[in-house]
């Protein structure tokens, strides 16, 4: 084997720039994923493949070591984190596959098995902590980093090595020294570009130095965020693997414990109620019932969220879950997606839950027929529930205020394929760009990323913080592990596409360069390309580490290549002959009308009250209803409109929804379709859209004996209506309403014919109810034009 390096010394220049093109972001990218080794250990031993959520935490904690300073290690919000970690590494691996790239996607693949077996066999495998046999049941422990925290780091304890009896402690402190320690606020940190993790030896941990006996059990938002990761490793690792398989039955098995199923001696406890194996509501302290009903362990608003969510991993598990109070549970999880609740967590939870599940629907109650009081017995209100699919409209209504909407709106794109209309590319893209190239921190006294107009890079997990704390107002200070960014760059290149999807981290090239290039590898280069670029600048291989030159390199005469080992900054400006590429997302719209669960009107009804939608308790939103140019009216912007379709037919019904406090607007969309059945009588043998439609010109309606005749015509009208009887003995009273009911004319005791003027009123479906003294009631439906 050759190996040709040629090695430039200079001095180390790090670029902290805001990338821009689609180059630099992929740059980036992997600048955050190889700095991801400072916060994660991939491995079989218990407390690896578990995320760090932030280092060099120098605002808590102070206290329990001897020099803490920009030493400490959190966990922080464990399942959360988690989630992201599993949400990242599967969305990577889609991209690395889609780009034929087998060995690093299969790379990815194993660190997805290692992360799925840390959780079974440690995080859900715990009961020990509580006196009870270990299970895997669904039950986790918020934190596992490891059985006794203290020790991770310990250069000589058994559990301070890998398999490979490599030290953690060196694993996570990579080319870092203790002089890396040392805050200057005035110049840079710990010697270090901001963002660069400093270096700790040092984890801190609630049963190690707080005083705790047990674990921290699992909560409802961690949970949640745990199915984030699960749901995309289910939708992307291959259906034969065993990750997808695993994904599957611990999805279920933890949603199942959330809901209760199990049973003590025969009695089921109260559904959607977290419980500690000792039968101690979680985050209980002081056993106080008030918390346990108010606090992270009381699951019951989300329970239909959830059990749509184990609809997505696997029909079988939501076998157990047809409760009688399923309805209910639906009732009030729909609220919901109307209105951001003002908790971000609970926003954050429900959203997630959503792009899961597709589970938020708007409900618009549609009443069939007369539906008043008065209406004949034969002609009765029919109320038909129409629930329209409103995922994305839900997650817009709850997640934009916090500037978030983009990455749970792309969650739900991705998971489900589906595009919506409150999603913006461009919005999306800013917030890509503006990430700092070493990654996430906040050092306090405004020592941040400030350079998002969206919020910002300064906090832990962005998509569920308040965009305060985005913008680093808060503590705990220091530097974050960056999943955030990394699941948000894979699906904005999953959905909307970019730059060819390459390992940076590891680089394989082959085949011929005729341009110049600067190719770079934040670890190693291996190359069998032929350089054949005599243009300059030249040809240049830049790798942090190592750079290997196999049978089959080499460089044409006249051309000029250069090889450096080099740290590799994330701001590095370099030539790429990369050719953008096209993505292969395709994806179905949401807004699109549906039929589905919308029936049909019934046979003889041509009329649709509507009530708004049924969560708008408020009056939130302003409306504007477009019925199409078949209907009368053709718009509305009233909360419960009617409409009239004289004919049979497919007819769309769209509605556009502006929120009044924040001018948000949205747009819903649905079918209906109007049968064509005039031949149907019923038992009395009158035809039953002859009756009840009313759309002759000359409308007849015989009574009981067939000895008299009803007429009101001429419908439509241009203005004037009349009512005739038949038989001059019997006399009648008309009562004309519009379709709000408003009673606008009133005549009593006729006989023979009347006449009536409706030109002075808008244009529009009328009601005439004719009542005989033989006590008859005959009601027609009239369009005045």
């Amino acid at each position: 084997m050759r190996k040709i390096i040629f090695l430039i010394l200079f001095v180390n220049v790090y670029i902290n720039s805001f990338a821009q093109s689609g180059t630099e972001n992929m740059l980036k990218y992997w600048h955050y994923r190889n700095r991801l080794n400072y916060f994660v250990i991939p491995g079989t031993r218990q407390g690896e493949s578990e995320i760090i959520s932030q280092r060099n935490d120098f605002t808590e904690d102070v206290g329990l070591h001897p020099d803490p300073f920009h030493k400490i290690s959190s966990n922080g919000q464990h399942g959360v984190y988690f989630g992201y970690y599993l949400s990242m590494l599967a969305t990577e691996y889609k991209l690395l596959s889609d780009n034929g790239q087998t060995n690093e996607a299969a790379n990815t693949l194993h660190e997805i098995n290692l992360a799925l077996n840390q959780f079974a066999n440690y995080m859900d495998r715990c009961e020990n902590y509580w006196g009870y046999p270990d299970v895997e049941d669904g039950f986790f422990v918020s934190e596992n980093m490891p059985s006794n925290p203290c020790n991770f780091l310990d250069t000589i304890a058994s559990n301070g090595h890998t398999t490979n009896g490599e030290r953690h402690l060196d694993l996570l402190n990579k080319n870092l020294t203790l002089a890396n320690n040392v805050w200057n606020s005035t110049t840079n940190t710990f010697g270090l570009p901001a963002g660069h993790p400093g270096y700790t030896d040092f984890i801190d941990s609630r049963t190690c130095y707080d005083g705790e006996t047990t674990k921290k059990a699992m909560t409802q938002d961690e949970v949640i965020g745990v199915l984030q990761g699960l749901a995309f490793v289910r939708r992307y690792c291959p259906i034969n693997s065993w990750e997808y398989s695993k994904s599957k039955s611990i999805a279920c098995n933890i949603i199942t414990f959330v809901r209760n199923e199990y049973e003590d001696n025969g009695v089921i406890p109260i559904r959607w109620l977290i419980f500690e194996p000792d039968g101690i509501p979680v985050h209980n302290p002081n056993n106080s019932w008030i918390w346990w009903a108010l606090g992270p362990g009381d699951a019951r608003r989300y329970a239909f969220g959830f059990i749509k969510a184990a609809n997505y991993f696997d029909n079988t598990c939501n076998n157990n879950y047809a409760d009688p109070e399923a309805g209910l549970d639906e009732a009030n999880w729909e609220p919901i997606g109307l209105h951001h609740s003002g908790v971000v967590w609970n926003n954050s939870m429900s959203a997630t839950l959503a792009a899961i599940g597709k589970s938020w629907h708007v409900g618009i109650t549609i009443n069939l027929g007369c539906c008043w009081n008065w209406c004949p017995s034969w002609l009765p209100c029919v109320h038909i529930p129409a629930y329209i699919p409103a995922t994305g409209w839900g997650i817009k209504n709850v997640t934009s205020y916090y500037n978030s909407e983009t990455f749970y709106l792309m969650i739900y794109e991705a998971l489900h394929n589906k595009s919506t209309t409150y999603m913006s590319q461009s919005k999306a893209l800013t917030q890509i760009n503006s990430a700092p190239c070493e990654g996430p921190y906040n050092y306090g006294n405004g020592n941040r990323p400030t350079d998002d107009i969206w919020g910002g890079w300064s906090g832990s997990y962005r998509w569920r913080d308040i965009i305060t704390e985005q913008q680093g107002c808060c503590d705990p200070n220091g530097n974050y592990n960056g999943l955030d960014f990394m699941i948000f760059y894979n699906l904005y290149q999953i959905i909307y596409g970019g730059i060819s999807y390459e390992n940076y981290n590891d680089r394989y090239l082959l085949g011929n360069v005729n341009t110049p290039q600067n190719l770079v590898a934040f670890n190693s280069i291996t190359s069998t390309q032929i350089i054949d670029s005599q243009t300059l600048p030249w040809v240049n291989y830049k790798a942090g580490e190592q750079i290997e030159l196999k049978p089959g390199f080499h460089a044409q005469e006249g051309s000029t290549f250069h090889a450096y080992i080099e740290p590799v900054g994330c701001g590095e400006n370099f030539i790429t002959d990369t050719i953008p590429q096209p993505t292969t997302f395709e994806s179905t719209s949401e807004d699109t009308c549906i039929t589905v669960n919308l029936p049909a009107m019934p046979c003889g009804y041509d009329t649709l009250h509507f009530n708004g939608i049924d969560g708008d308790t408020l009056d939130q939103y302003t409306y504007i209803w477009n019925f199409g140019t078949s209907a009368n009216p053709q718009f509305s912007n009233i909360k419960n409109p009617s409409v009239y379709y004289a004919n049979p037919g497919t007819y769309q019904i769209i509605i556009s929804l502006t929120d009044t406090a924040t001018q948000t607007g949205y747009r819903l969309c649905m079918n209906i379709v109007k049968p064509p059945c005039t031949d149907i009588p019923d038992t009395s043998g009158t035809p039953i859209e002859k009756r009840i439609n009313n759309n002759a010109s000359n409308q007849e309606f015989f009574n009981s004996n067939g000895n008299y005749k009803i007429n009101v015509f001429p419908n439509p009208t241009l203005g004037i209506l009349y009512v005739t009887c038949s038989d001059k003995n019997i006399s009648f009273s008309v009562e004309i309403s519009d379709i709000l009911k408003n009673r606008l004319y009133l005549k009593d005791n006729f006989s023979g014919n009347t006449q009536f003027d409706l030109s002075s009123n808008p244009k529009g479906i009328y009601f005439v109810k004719v009542i005989t003294s033989d006590g008859n009631i005959f009601v027609s439906k009239v369009v005045n034009q």
